[in-house]
C-alpha cells in the first residue's frame, strides 16, 4: 500500500480513546486497525446525530441503494435459498424453530420467507421508507426506530437476534452487541452477517494490481471486520461462537483478470457465475461440499461476507 503504517490517537464522539495503525484513507477518512475496539474502523467517526438523519430518511435514496428492494425481488430464489441455510442453522442450534428479532430489517425479505417458515418474526429499522414497505407491502410487523433509542422492555425475549449487513454501519459495534444480548433469553443465538474486509484477496489486489481501496466506504460503512476479528470481537462481549461460514470469495475474480471495481457490468457478470457455481452444486445434491468449501475458505480468512452464529453465555 502507498500510505505508510503510523500509529493514530483519535477522540470519538462519545469521548473514547482510539489508537492503532492507519492502513488506509479516502477523502478525509482513515481507516484505523484499532487496538482500542479489536478492529478496523473509520476515524473520524460521524455523529449520532449525523448518522440518525442518514439512517432514517437518505439511505435507500442513496446511489448504491436507491434499487435495493427491486434489485433482491428480482433474485428471490437465490435469496431464499441461503435465507432457508441461515434458519436451518437456527433451528439446529436451538432444537426447534422459534421467535426472532431482526435488528436493521430493512424492507423485510429475511422475515418474511422466515414467518412463512413456521417463525415468528418482529422488526426493528430506522429507515422511515424501508419500515414502510415491511409493514404495508409485506404486513410485518416493523418498529421504525434508532438502535440508541430502542427500548428493549417494549419487545419482549427473543430465540435468535439476526443482522444483515448492520454492525458495519454503526458508531458502536460494542453497544449494538450489548443490546443484542438484553433482547436474548439466555443461550440465545446472536446472527451477525458482514462484510469480510481487509482479507487476504483485497491485500493481494490492492498490493499487486494498484487498486484503490475500493472496500472502504466511509460514511456509509464505519467498521471492518475479517473472520478472526469478528469471532474475536463477539467472544469478548458475552458470547460464544456456535458457527461461522463465508461466502464465494467473489475478489477472486479480480485476482484473475475481471474489473468489476471499475466496470459494473463486469461486477453483475462475476455474481451471475458465482450463482451458477453454487447452483449447479445444489442440483447436483452436493449441498454439503458448497458448505464444507465456505467453511474452509472461513478458516482462511477468505470469502465475500462473513455469517457468524453465536450463542449468549
Amino acid at each position: 500500500m502507498t500510505l505508510s503504517d503510523r500509529i493514530s490517537n483519535y477522540v470519538c464522539p462519545k469521548g473514547h480513546n482510539h489508537a492503532g495503525n492507519v492502513i488506509d484513507q479516502r477523502d478525509d477518512f482513515q481507516a484505523l486497525d484499532c487496538i482500542t475496539c479489536g478492529f478496523v474502523h473509520a476515524v473520524p467517526l460521524p455523529t449520532s446525530e449525523e448518522l440518525a438523519e442518514f439512517y432514517q430518511l437518505k439511505f435507500y435514496e442513496s446511489d448504491r441503494k436507491v434499487d435495493y428492494f427491486e434489485a433482491q425481488a428480482a433474485q428471490k430464489d437465490w435469496w431464499h435459498e441461503l435465507f432457508g441455510e441461515r434458519l436451518a442453522a437456527f433451528e439446529k442450534q436451538l432444537g426447534r424453530k422459534g421467535r426472532v428479532l431482526d435488528l436493521g430489517c430493512g424492507p423485510g425479505f429475511f422475515m418474511a420467507f422466515a414467518k412463512e417458515q413456521g417463525w415468528e418474526t418482529v422488526g426493528v429499522e430506522p429507515s422511515e421508507k424501508a419500515s414502510k414497505f415491511a409493514r404495508e407491502e409485506l404486513g410485518l410487523t416493523v418498529h421504525n426506530q434508532g438502535f440508541e433509542t430502542l427500548d428493549p422492555g417494549t419487545l419482549g425475549q427473543f430465540d435468535v437476534v439476526y443482522s444483515h449487513g448492520v454492525i458495519e454501519h454503526l458508531q458502536s459495534p460494542k453497544a449494538f452487541i450489548d443490546l443484542a444480548s438484553s433482547l436474548l433469553d439466555c443461550g440465545g443465538l446472536l446472527f451477525i452477517n458482514c462484510a469480510n474486509d481487509f482479507n487476504p484477496f483485497q491485500k493481494v489486489v490492492r498490493e499487486t494490481q494498484n487498486y484503490p481501496c475500493w472496500w472502504f466506504v466511509p460514511p456509509e460503512h464505519l467498521n471492518y471486520f475479517t473472520v478472526t476479528s469478528l469471532v474475536k470481537f463477539v467472544e469478548a462481549n458475552g458470547f460464544t461462537v456456535a458457527d461461522r461460514i463465508t461466502s464465494f470469495p467473489i475478489d477472486m475474480f479480480l485476482l484473475m483478470g475481471d474489473n468489476y471495481v471499475e466496470m459494473p457490468a463486469v461486477g453483475k457478470e462475476c455474481h451471475r457465475r458465482r450463482v451458477a457455481f453454487e447452483g449447479a452444486l445444489e442440483k447436483a445434491g452436493m449441498q454439503g461440499l458448497k458448505t464444507a468449501l465456505y467453511k474452509a475458505f472461513a478458516d482462511l480468512d477468505l470469502g465475500r461476507q462473513i455469517d457468524l452464529i453465536a450463542r449468549k453465555n
